[in-house]
C-alpha cells in the first residue's frame, strides 16, 4: 500500500506545511499577538501612569512640606517679634520683621507688625511703607473675594482701620497729604464711623483746608450729634473767620457736652476778647483756679485780656508769679520784662530781662540794657 504524505496527519499539522494548515489560523495568530501587544501596552501605561503619580505625589509632599516649614518659621518669627514689641526691645523685633519682609512680603500681618516696631524706633517714613504695602495685600485679597475694586474698598471696616491707622502714621513722618488720602479712604470704607471725618478734618486744618475741614466736621456731627470735639473744632474755625456769633453757637454745644474741657473754655475766652468783652475771660480764667494757668495758652490768653483792659502792670505780674515757679523757663521771665516794659516800669522791667538773658533768651539782652554781658552763643 502505498501512503501519501498528504495524508499522514503529522504533515497536517506542521506548521511548516503552508498548504496543509488549519483553517483559520493565521487570523487566529495575529489576534492573539495584537491582543498582547495590547495587554502589554496597557500594562506598561499602567505603570508609568502610576510611577508618574507617584513622583507627582512625592514633589507635592515636598512642596507642602517645604511651604507647612515657611509657615511655621513665619508664626515662629512673629511670635518672637510680639514678645520683642510687648517688652519695648523695637530693635529687636524690627530686625526679625525686616527678614520676615523679604521671607513673607504678601502676609499683611508681618508688615503691619513691622510697622509697629518702627513706629516704637521713632522712624514713621519707614513704619509708612509698611501700612502701604498691608493696605496693598489687604485691598487685593478683599478684591478677589468680592469680585471688584469697588466692593472692596466700600463697606469694609477693617480696611479703613488700615487706612486710618496709615494716615496717622503718615501725619507723624510729615506727609500730611497722603494723611489726608488714608482718612478718605478710610471714610470710604467705613462711611458711618465718626471717627475718620474727624480725623480728616484735622488734616485738613493742619494743610490750611478750612473750608474742607468744616464739611467733614458736619460730617461728623450727624454720624455723631454729640461729638464735642468736631462742635468746638467749628467753633475755632468760625472764629478765624471772624464770625464770632457763629463760633458761640457751635461753642454752646461743645460746652454743653464737655463743660470741663479747658479747651473749650480758652475758646469762650476768646470769643469773649473778640467780642470786647476781655473782663469776662479775666473772670472765667480766675474761676478755674491757678492750676488752670499753668496751661500756657491760659496763661497767654489772660495776659492779653489784661492788656485790654489797660492793665499791664498785671499782666507784668501773672507773667513774674508763673516764672518764679518754673525759674529756668526763660521766656517766662522775658514775658514778664516786655509787661513790665508796657507798665512803664524800669527797673522791674531790667530785673526780670536780666533774668531771662542769663537763661540765654536771645532777645532779652536788649530789654535788659548793658547790665548783661553777651554770653556765647547768645547771638
Amino acid at each position: 500500500m502505498i501512503v501519501k504524505l498528504a495524508d499522514n496527519p503529522l504533515m497536517r499539522a506542521h506548521p511548516r506545511n503552508p498548504v496543509h494548515q488549519r483553517p483559520g489560523f493565521s487570523l487566529w495568530a495575529a489576534a492573539a499577538l495584537i491582543a498582547l501587544v495590547v495587554v502589554l501596552a496597557a500594562l506598561t501605561w499602567g505603570l508609568a501612569s502610576a510611577l508618574r503619580s507617584d513622583q507627582g505625589e512625592n514633589r507635592a509632599n515636598v512642596r507642602t512640606s517645604d511651604m507647612s516649614g515657611a509657615a511655621h518659621a513665619v508664626e515662629a518669627g512673629l511670635a518672637a517679634a510680639a514678645e520683642h514689641l510687648r517688652t519695648g526691645r523695637f530693635a529687636e523685633a524690627s530686625a526679625i520683621l525686616a527678614k520676615l519682609t523679604e521671607d513673607a512680603p504678601f502676609d499683611s500681618r508681618v508688615r503691619l507688625a513691622h510697622a509697629q516696631a518702627l513706629i516704637g524706633l521713632g522712624e514713621h517714613a519707614r513704619a509708612y511703607d509698611q501700612y502701604l504695602a498691608a493696605i496693598t495685600v489687604e485691598q487685593e485679597g478683599a478684591a478677589a473675594s468680592t469680585g471688584g475694586i469697588v466692593q472692596s474698598i466700600t463697606n469694609n471696616p477693617a480696611l479703613a482701620q488700615l487706612h486710618g491707622e496709615a494716615g496717622t502714621c503718615a501725619l507723624k513722618a510729615g506727609f500730611v497729604d497722603r494723611a489726608i488720602e488714608h482718612y478718605a479712604a478710610a471714610q470710604l470704607a467705613d462711611s458711618t464711623n465718626p471717627r475718620f471725618p474727624l480725623f480728616l478734618a484735622m488734616a485738613q486744618i493742619r494743610a490750611g483746608e478750612d473750608g474742607a475741614a468744616m464739611a467733614s466736621l458736619v460730617r461728623v456731627t450727624l454720624l455723631q450729634p454729640d461729638a464735642a470735639e468736631a462742635w468746638g473744632t467749628m467753633a475755632e474755625l468760625e472764629l478765624r473767620k471772624n464770625r464770632v456769633d457763629l463760633a458761640a453757637q457751635h461753642l454752646d454745644r461743645a460746652l454743653a457736652l464737655q463743660p470741663d474741657q479747658l479747651k473749650w473754655r480758652l475758646v469762650q475766652g476768646r470769643i469773649f476778647n473778640r467780642k470786647g468783652e476781655p473782663e469776662r475771660t479775666v473772670a472765667l480764667l480766675s474761676a478755674l483756679g491757678p492750676e488752670a494757668l499753668k496751661n500756657r495758652a491760659a496763661l497767654r490768653l489772660m495776659g492779653e485780656s489784661y492788656g485790654l483792659l489797660g492793665r499791664p502792670a498785671d499782666a507784668a505780674a501773672l507773667y513774674e508769679r508763673a516764672a518764679q515757679a518754673e525759674p529756668t523757663d526763660a521766656d517766662l521771665w522775658y514775658q514778664a520784662a516786655l509787661w513790665h516794659e508796657r507798665a512803664g516800669d524800669a527797673d522791674k522791667r531790667r530785673r526780670t530781662a536780666s533774668t531771662a538773658a542769663m537763661l540765654g533768651h536771645p532777645e532779652a539782652h536788649t530789654l535788659a540794657g548793658a547790665d548783661v554781658p553777651v554770653l556765647p552763643g547768645d547771638h
